[in-house]
């Protein structure tokens, strides 16, 4: 069913599950949503991996200037002239 009946129908639920390196590259991504950034210490300690697997993600974005490290490199987000390419940029993170 499409629009409203979909929503409203009792079809249940899909959900996925994400575990591990999985749910830590789309928490990565949805950081990268956010205007501020990402805040890498408060990623890091959620999905338990360290500052160097997010390092090691965005490095060729980085290079590429797409992405950009403010606050010190506390947070990690799309360089302010790059967002129209953010889905290209963030998919790359994958």
């Amino acid at each position: 069913p499409r629009g409203l009946e979909a929503w409203l129908g009792d079809d249940g639920v899909d959900n996925e599950l994400l575990e591990g390196e999985r749910a830590a590259a789309e928490g990565l991504w949805l950081g990268l949503r956010q205007l501020r950034g990402l805040d890498v210490e408060g990623h890091a300690r959620r999905f338990a991996v360290d500052r160097g697997w997010i390092e090691a993600r965005a490095a060729r974005q980085l290079r590429l200037g797409n992405l950009e490290w403010v606050d010190d490199g506390a947070l990690l987000r799309v360089a302010t002239d790059r967002w129209l390419l953010h889905d290209t940029i963030c998919a790359d993170l994958l």
